[in-house]
């Protein structure tokens, strides 16, 4: 990991700590400004598409270039950490940029992928349909990039609407894991930007959403990610690659020549690469045992005078030795005065911290009663004036009590003289009603006449119309029973179908029902073997964790020995390296066993889930076959009928022919009573005729006489009008005077209160002003205390620093003989040194040539060789290799020769064997260079015999010595089989020259074959099964950096926010993601999510196929899987109004009535918390300015509300084990404006 100091980010983590124990926090900010994401409100038709998929790229054909890069991605506490990614140009992306396709697309996408990587990469696109590959090299999976340039194309058609992943498919446990990941949104059909009646998920009404937003989880291990970072740098600066397209193996490892049809052609090149570089080797040690040769003269040469330089060494390093031991006594006692020194310091500084404290404590204190002063002094102005204006109010009162009594006086006056006038008024009127009772006699006479001859003809009309009806109705019933006798008998043939086709659907459901039970048993039997698992999983996390208590116990008994040891001056050095190993390994098994309650904790948690899933499924199981039975029921109910139906029909047919016959009848007898009863009815409408003109005089003469009564009734109404109006004038004004006299005894109820809250006010004041004085003085006097400790501190600081240059001076003593004991012992040891140079190649000689043996074994399998084949090549290596171990055997002899004392000393008879064994290692190179030809050719002649194949052979290139020893340590390191090593430096540099000397000539590189990537080669031995994560990300971002805005330039290689926003009411579409190695449990306060889709495929049902859409409150992303949900929130149930409506306000979109106006359940901070913070129901609280409901005071946050939404695994939401942080985010819900 590497600190970069421009991308240092200071955050206020109190706040998100606050905000996780309250789970809901007040947003009191400017509408989406400073870092909110979106630019503004509006109503549910205008408010815009707000996500972050909008910076992703919308294509619908044609091609999109995709990058992988290298480069580093920022973490909230100011590091960076080594990753790759994808992106749309030459910097590094995390995660990949959002691709957004069209269902509607009829043109295939094509994804062409630049791979700029030192390894192999690849993309494969889960949950696409027919994708098709070409260019790069085949892999595993699909077709794969070659390093540093390398390009494949990707083509496919988006089929299917929903949220996906794509990933690389080369080493996916390493690559995944080093950020090669993003996401595709794939839009349904009909889907419109700016049409926000088309925004659906998929192609149902149930999938319409309001804003949408992208939830890619994901999560680091930083070993991982330092490992790669350090393969990388450390192998490019060798400065070597390969130089021709490779492939992987089933292992993973770069290997040339491993095609699926490599054959005896790729066989027959790499022997022959093989025999022209044993050939240039045979050379090559020619000439350098040449060059030996004439180095051995150098060499005694110069020996000649090494042993009196060596004595005097010696002698010198016995004496720096005796010098060093006498300055560390020295500085260990130095140490020791200074340890005594920083301590007394170090107690000084607490009593002087401690002091600071108090006078801090105070000074709150003072401030607060200050404060509270001018609080009260305040509120005694504002009672005075209250008091004043009671005073005033109480004079206007009784002015108008006087004023409302003279009125009620003049009021009772003129209602006397309207009571009178009403008298005279009804006498007259009396008299006028009894001559009209005398009128209507007469004409209720007449109107007795006109009546009984009205009924009679009513009663002939009536019998009249009856029989005319009576003749249509038979009629009509003649005509109705022959159409009945039709319906009747098509009823039957409907009925008769129906039976038949009820009778085949019962067949098909009983064929479904037993299907149905057949998977309930079998999802029994797995939820039992979930429950096992899941019980053997607990069991064994109860004993690690009943195992942790003595682990932990252990190393405190370690550190407690170690601390003793470190106190007592007479412990010696290896006893503290015992003891502080001890600790290292009690510490090491105590997190071993965290580890692996970790572990079992995430089994659990799937299998837990597991569990969860399968009970989903027999609960939808059991559901479709309670419904297939209720069809069941229903298809045998429907038989039962039709069956009934039919039987009835039959019988309904006879039936109808009878009554046909009857009604034929009826209709001849009605027809001939009517034409008798139309003579009787002209004859009395003569008659009524007469009596109707005598009623019509007499009524003439009975509205004259109303109109004289009508005028003396008005008359009356008018004077009864006027006395209620003054009765009512009158009851107004006593309910004045009633009123006014309870105002004025109010108000001198509140006088005499008023004067005693003010007396009260004035107590305060006084009490508060003595606490002040109290605390001034104590501030006083503890300051004097601080300034008398600071001049001890200042004191003692002064001792320490003499006593620190003191050790600094016996320090650099130290130092400085160090360095004289370190040139000596170099001196020492430089001539073996020299010696042994030439000695380190040969065995990598013979490693490198026996590495041939598995390469021809692994070609008999990989190229098609026959066994016989096979075997020969095996049985002439071996041979080889025996040649190689005689040469190994003289050149051996050689160097113990030129190494001993005897030549150093030039003993003749020294010499004379040296002289023998460098011609006998003459001799040997000779034979090893004729068995190396016999036996590749002998090699090359028993494998022609296969058959060819068409493949290429790499380009030999020639590589220098250093490059040569980096690529030999990268397959020694790594394990790998070494196909066509160059060889060691050793072999091939010259000796270093010795002083006053001629260097001798160097040796000629020769050529060699690099058949793998050292960059690739060491990252394939990355270790990726030992995965600790300690960052986790939503959208390539630890939480608190999730809700930064997205693009934000401190952040430059993760673009992508993961801070969701909304208005109450509107529909959110989460779109999960689990991108990572491990399953996330993602959980989002304030509401459940109703679960539309997993994995692009519909869940949800529009009421035309079962809905399987579930509700949850965590949202679990499993690795490789999306999840795709609805979520909303209207603050439903929450028992006061989270909008914060003032008297009057209107409803506003989204919000649920229920709790419209009721007042938020606030517990008022103490004085002291008020100092410190507004707390509100034992919870920080950070709201704006509005206010409350009334009568409940303090502020009320009325911009919106934050809801944690987090991993709700504990261990997912820290960064690097620094809590808050990793998979944490907020949704900001926003009222309407």
């Amino acid at each position: 990991m590497k600190v970069n100091p421009t991308n240092l980010k200071q955050w206020t983590w109190g706040l998100i700590s606050s905000v996780t124990l309250l789970g809901a926090a007040a947003y009191g900010g400017s509408q989406k400004t400073g870092g909110w994401y979106g630019t503004g409100a509006g109503d549910a038709s205008t408010d815009p598409l707000r996500q972050h998929l909008a910076d992703g790229v919308q294509i619908t054909g044609g091609q999109l270039d995709i990058y992988a890069n290298e480069g580093y991605v920022s973490t909230p506490e100011g590091g960076s950490v080594y990753s790759w990614g994808f992106s749309l140009n030459t910097d590094i992306q995390y995660p990949g940029p959002t691709i957004i396709l069209d269902q509607s697309t009829t043109t295939p996408v094509t994804i062409v992928l630049h791979n700029n990587l030192p390894l192999k990469c690849s993309i494969t696109f889960p949950g696409m349909d027919s994708v098709t590959a070409t260019g790069g090299t085949p892999g595993l999976l699909t077709q794969e990039a070659a390093p540093y340039g390398g390009t494949a194309t990707y083509q496919f058609l988006p089929s299917r609407p929903g949220t996906y992943l794509y990933q690389s498919g080369t080493r996916p446990d390493l690559e995944t894991e080093m950020g090669l990941v993003g996401a595709i949104i794939v839009r349904p059909t009909g889907f419109v930007p700016g049409a926000k009646n088309s925004w659906k998920a998929y192609p149902t009404t149930e999938t319409a959403f309001d804003q949408e937003f992208l939830f890619l989880l994901t999560e680091m291990d930083p070993g991982i990610h330092e490992a790669a970072e350090q393969v990388n740098f450390q192998t490019l600066d060798a400065q070597l690659d390969v130089a021709t397209p490779v492939m992987l193996d089933l292992l993973g490892y770069e290997a040339p020549l491993l095609a699926a049809q490599a054959t005896l052609a790729a066989a027959q090149a790499s022997v022959e690469a093989a025999q022209a570089e044993v050939a240039g080797r045979s050379t090559g040690f020619q000439a350098h045992l040449a060059g030996l040769q004439a180095y051995l003269t150098q060499l005694q040469t110069y020996k000649s005078g090494l042993d009196g330089d060596l004595a005097a060494a010696q002698a010198a390093l016995a004496g720096l030795n005796t010098d060093m031991a006498a300055l560390v006594t020295s500085k260990a006692a130095l140490d020791a005065q200074l340890a005594l020194l920083n301590s007394a310091l170090t107690g000084l500084q607490a009593e002087l911290a401690a002091m600071n404290t108090q006078l801090g404590d105070l000074n709150s204190q003072l401030t607060a009663a200050n404060t509270q002063l001018a609080t009260y002094q305040t509120e005694r102005v504002a009672l005075q004036a209250a008091l004043d204006g009671l005073n005033a109010q109480l004079a206007t009162a009784t002015g108008l009590l006087n004023g409302y009594l003279a009125d009620r006086t003049a009021l009772m006056t003129q209602i006397a003289g309207l009571t009178a006038d009403i008298a005279t008024q009804n006498g007259e009127l009396a008299g006028l009603q009894s001559v009209r009772a005398t009128m209507q006699a007469n004409l209720d006479g007449l109107n007795t006449l006109l009546g009984q001859q009205n009924t009679q003809l009513g009663d002939l009309q009536t019998a009249h119309t009856a029989t005319v009806n009576d003749i249509a109705a038979q009629t009509a019933q003649l005509q109705q029973l022959n159409l009945d006798l039709a319906g009747v008998m098509a009823d039957q043939a409907v009925a008769q179908s129906d039976l038949n086709a009820a009778l085949g659907l019962q067949g098909q459901y009983d064929g479904d029902m037993i299907g149905l039970q057949t998977t309930a048993t079998d999802l029994q039997n797995q939820l039992t073997a979930q429950n096992s698992s899941l019980t053997a999983l607990n069991n064994d996390l109860l004993a690690r964790q009943n195992a942790l208590p003595a682990l932990s116990q252990a190393v405190l008994d370690a550190q407690a020995a170690l601390d003793a040891a470190l106190l007592d001056p007479n412990t010696d050095q290896a006893t503290i390296d015992t003891l502080t190993q001890a600790v290292a390994d009690a510490q090491l098994a105590l997190d071993t066993e965290n580890t692996a309650i970790a572990f079992d904790q995430a089994q659990i948690a799937q299998v837990t889930a597991d569990i969860a899933a399968t009970n989903a499924l027999i609960d939808a199981n059991n559901a479709a076959i309670a419904a297939k039975q209720a069809q069941l029921d229903a298809v045998a109910t429907q038989i039962a009928n039709l069956q009934s139906a039919l039987a009835t029909l039959a019988a309904n047919i006879a039936t109808t022919n009878g009554q046909i016959t009857a009604a034929s009848s009826a209709l001849a007898t009605a027809q001939s009573t009517e034409s008798t009863q139309a003579a009787a009815i002209a004859a009395l409408m003569a008659q009524i005729s007469d009596t109707t003109a005598q009623i019509a005089s007499a009524t003439a003469a009975l509205m004259a006489q109303d109109a004289l009564i009508s005028a003396k009734q008005v008359q009356i109404g008018v004077t009864t009008t006027a006395l209620a109006d003054a009765q009512t004038a009158l009851t107004a004004k006593e309910t004045q005077i009633t009123n006014v006299q309870a105002q004025i005894t109010t108000l001198n109820g509140q006088i005499v209160t008023a004067t005693a809250d003010l007396a009260a006010k004035d107590a305060q004041i006084t009490s508060i002003q003595g606490t002040i004085a109290s605390l001034t003085s104590q501030i006083a006097s503890l300051q004097t205390m601080i300034a008398a400790k600071q001049a001890a501190i200042d004191a003692k600081t002064a001792e320490i620093t003499a006593k620190t240059a003191e050790i600094a001076a016996a320090q650099a003593l130290i130092v400085a003989k160090q360095a004289q004991i370190d040139a000596q012992q170099s001196t020492i040891n430089s001539l073996m040194t020299q010696i042994a140079t030439a000695a380190t190649g040969l065995t990598d000689l013979q490693a490198a040539i026996n590495a041939y043996a598995p390469f021809v074994t692994g070609l008999g399998t990989k190229s098609g060789l026959s066994d016989a084949a096979v075997a020969a090549s095996a049985a002439k290596l071996t041979a080889l290799a025996s040649a190689i171990t005689a040469f190994q055997d003289s050149f051996t002899t050689l160097q113990t020769i030129i190494g001993s004392p005897t030549l150093i000393s030039g003993a003749p008879a020294a010499a004379t064997a040296t002289q023998a064994a460098a011609v006998a290692a003459q001799g040997a190179v000779s034979d090893l260079q004729a068995a190396l030809q016999n036996a590749l050719a002998a090699l090359a002649d028993s494998d022609a015999a296969a058959d060819p194949g068409p493949v290429g052979t790499p380009t030999p290139i020639i590589v220098a010595a250093q490059a040569a020893d980096t690529l030999a340590a990268s397959h020694t390191a790594t394990g790998e089989p070494v196909y066509g090593t160059p060889l060691p430096s050793a072999l091939l540099a010259p000796l270093t020259p010795l002083p006053s000397t001629p260097a001798p000539q160097a040796l000629p590189a020769i050529q060699a074959v690099p058949l793998l990537s050292p960059v690739a080669a060491s990252l394939a031995q990355i270790d990726t099964a030992h995965h600790v994560a300690n960052y986790w990300f939503i959208n390539g971002r630890c939480g608190p950096d999730t809700m930064m805005a997205a693009g934000s330039s401190a952040l430059p290689a993760q673009p992508y926010d993961a801070f969701p926003w909304m208005h109450p009411g509107q529909k959110l579409l989460m779109r999960v993601i689990g991108a990572g190695r491990d399953p996330h449990p993602f959980h989002h306060h304030a509401n459940h999510a109703l679960v539309i889709a997993r994995n692009g495929r519909l869940l949800s049902s529009d009421g035309s196929t079962a809905d399987l859409g579930y509700k949850v409150f965590t949202t679990p992303a499993y690795p490789g899987e999306t999840t795709d949900g609805i979520f909303t929130y209207d603050g439903k149930g929450l028992g006061w109004d989270i909008y914060g409506h003032s008297a009057g306000d209107a409803l506003r979109q989204g919000e649920d009535p229920a709790d419209h106006g009721k007042a938020f359940p606030v517990i008022l901070p103490t004085e002291q918390d008020q100092e410190i913070g507004l707390f509100y129901s034992g919870s920080p609280f950070f709201g704006g300015g509005g206010f409350l409901p009334p009568n409940t005071g303090g502020f009320n946050p009325n911009n919106g509300y934050c809801f944690m939404w987090h991993s709700h695994a504990e261990r997912e939401i820290v960064n690097n084990n620094a809590f808050p942080g990793g998979m944490l985010t907020m949704l900001v819900v926003e009222p309407w404006p």
